[in-house]
């Protein structure tokens, strides 16, 4: 999957200015950071706290339990929101940015 995303980092999305940040407007931006403190998986309404200070909220239902400290993590734009994908888990899942 991870290369999937690189791939399409490769054809048309491009990287975020600044402390990761989403371009603003164009809805192309790819963020690459990671977890600040423990994941625990996707719980159905997950809150996901960034070490960019930037905080996710699942949207779309999927239940995989997985710990990890601080795993990597790339958001990027799908359709009409985000997916997210962490380092270890099977598959991304759309968020929402809260903060």
């Amino acid at each position: 999957m991870r290369g999937a995303l690189i791939r399409m980092y490769q054809q048309g999305y491009r990287a975020a200015k600044g402390a990761d940040r989403l371009s603003a407007g164009s809805g192309t931006g790819v963020i690459e950071t990671q977890v600040d403190e423990d994941f625990n998986g996707w719980e159905g309404e997950t809150v996901v706290k960034l070490l960019n200070g930037q905080i996710w909220q699942q949207t779309e239902y999927h239940y995989e339990y997985h710990y990890a400290y601080m795993p990597k993590v790339l958001v990027y734009a799908a359709g009409a929101g985000y997916k997210m994908k962490v380092d270890g888990v099977s598959k991304a899942i759309g968020v929402q940015r809260l903060r």
